[in-house]
């Protein structure tokens, strides 16, 4: 009870579905699966059909199939090269097309990110070693989060909670940046979620600076995809602090009713009351 069933893993790859991907038989899998589910447990959350990356060919194959009148949210895997921001075209991408093919019953059908993370061997392990390589996994996990609460997904998964190169903490459970990363970033944006905006400024493909409104206070959060860029930053209230993605102080330049930031790979919270 209480439980979200997730339908297979990544069935739009061979490897895990056992051989060439086929939306058609997945589909199969999935009516009977769900029947069994509902039967057992009539409340249960189920999503599907849980793919890896933006695969919107296997998904759309599947709403066709009649996938939104089986699950209570579409569920993907979006791993993908390099930074989290282009999952924002994938999000909008798959967005249109639930709401184009919504069931008659129109009841809503949300996106989960069910799983998502970053390898050490991805981030430059080999290259300029351990230490960065964790530093640009914990850059990655905040921005990521970031992103998809601007994107309106109310449930994300990391992947994982321990090594594997994705881990939050090591085999031996000493931390990992990313922990720290992930700490910092629920002591920030708990109970700032529910609104966010992005605010215009700067090339909309690197310069990411995104407003998030609580009940008293906001939290302004900004940083630039790669190198480094100094912009200026509406601010409508009193700086009370801020800090970088692990919780470091950060000094600003305050000037009227904007602040000059140096903004980089690397994500900064601004508290205003």
């Amino acid at each position: 009870k209480n439980i979200i069933w997730e339908i297979w893993n990544e069935p739009n790859l061979e490897k895990f579905w056992g051989e060439p991907p086929n939306p058609d038989n997945y589909m199969v899998l999935l009516r009977k699966t769900v029947k069994a589910i509902r039967k057992a447990d009539p409340n249960s959350l189920i999503i599907a059909p849980a793919v890896c990356g933006c695969d919107i060919g296997f998904m759309k194959k599947c709403i066709d199939k009649g996938l939104l009148e089986f699950v209570d949210a579409v569920s993907l895997h979006p791993y993908r090269e390099g930074g989290p921001e282009t999952v924002l075209e994938c999000y909008a991408k798959l967005k249109n097309l639930i709401e184009d093919n919504l069931p008659k019953n129109e009841r809503r059908i949300g996106i989960v990110s069910s799983e998502w993370g970053w390898g050490l061997s991805y981030l430059g392990l080999k290259d300029t070693g351990r230490d960065r390589a964790e530093l640009k996994q914990a850059e990655y996990l905040t921005r990521r989060f970031c992103i998809e609460a601007y994107a309106g997904i109310k449930c994300a998964v990391y992947y994982k909670w321990r090594e594997n190169n994705h881990g939050l903490v090591r085999n031996n459970y000493s931390l990992k940046p990313s922990y720290t990363a992930f700490t910092i970033l629920n002591e920030q944006l708990s109970g700032y979620c529910n609104d966010v905006t992005r605010l215009d400024i700067g090339d909309s493909k690197t310069v990411f600076v995104f407003l998030f409104k609580g009940k008293d206070h906001s939290k302004i959060v900004a940083w630039r995809a790669e190198g480094t860029e100094r912009v200026s930053i509406p601010i409508r209230g009193n700086i009370i602090k801020a800090v970088d993605f692990l919780g470091n102080s950060v000094r600003l330049s305050a000037k009227g009713k904007f602040v000059n930031v140096e903004l980089s790979e690397k994500p900064i919270f601004i508290h205003i009351e």
